[in-house]
């Protein structure tokens, strides 16, 4: 797919629930993933590692432990850091992200209109999410601040939050209140990690302050011993998935 916001076309891979064939009545749910290369196969990941996110879905749903709900993995581009940042920041020296706001207009105003004419969608609010993991946790914030009427659930899964002297942080006063929002860290992520799960805390409590509450609009999960990595996430991929869908 190609942008007029963006210089890097990328593929899209979108996974249908099971059923989707047979209910030609029934419309869905939509999350939109980052990061798509690392979601579905393992030839196309960084690292040869993927999230499982078809089977862990497939699975939870055939369960009946989550509602069926369209995937879209957004493929990541060589801009990567760029694209998943809403500013620009200096990283060993170098002046580098701040392209957040273009990607966050491919997704809305390119990518979401053509995947809800291709398919049976719930196109609204209440059934459109966004996710993601890392440098995508953290874009995935932002988008859903720049677009507050677009986006209901936020997946913020290991979420950069370090970027720019932990400016997400003094950004949740203008960060939607009527969303679901998922927030989780590892006790081994980082060079130091528990600098890095304190300010996971830190950025979950300026969410507790702005009204968010646990058990109804937000989840914090730490996940002992859980490092950086694809791996850890796709062991506990399914928790924000029932968190967002538990029927």
């Amino acid at each position: 797919m190609n942008s007029q916001y963006l210089k890097h076309a990328r593929d899209i891979l979108v996974w249908l629930p099971p059923g989707y064939d047979q209910n030609s009545q029934q419309r869905y749910p939509v999350m939109y993933v980052h990061d798509g290369n690392n979601l579905f196969d393992r030839r196309t990941t960084f690292g040869g590692v993927e999230w499982q996110l078809d089977e862990n879905a497939g699975r939870l749903i055939q369960a009946q432990q989550m509602a069926p709900v369209i995937l879209v993995g957004v493929y990541n581009s060589p801009a990567r850091m760029e694209e998943y940042t809403w500013y620009a920041d200096t990283v060993n020296g170098q002046a580098m992200g701040g392209q957040g706001q273009q990607y966050a207009d491919f997704l809305v105003k390119e990518l979401k209109p053509f995947i809800d004419q291709s398919y049976r969608t719930q196109s609204d609010k209440s059934n459109t999410g966004i996710m993601g993991s890392s440098l995508g946790g953290l874009i995935s914030f932002y988008t859903a601040r720049a677009y507050p009427q677009t986006f209901g659930q936020v997946g913020m899964i290991s979420p950069s939050v370090w970027w720019k002297d932990e400016q997400a942080k003094l950004d949740i006063g203008t960060f939607p209140k009527d969303v679901k929002i998922w927030v989780d860290m590892g006790t081994q992520e980082g060079r130091n990690p528990e600098a890095t799960l304190q300010t996971a805390k830190d950025f979950v409590t300026g969410l507790e302050h702005a009204g968010f509450k646990h058990f109804n609009n937000l989840a914090f999960h730490i996940e002992e011993g859980a490092d950086h990595s694809e791996a850890a996430w796709a062991r506990r991929i399914e928790r924000p998935l029932r968190f967002f869908y538990t029927p």
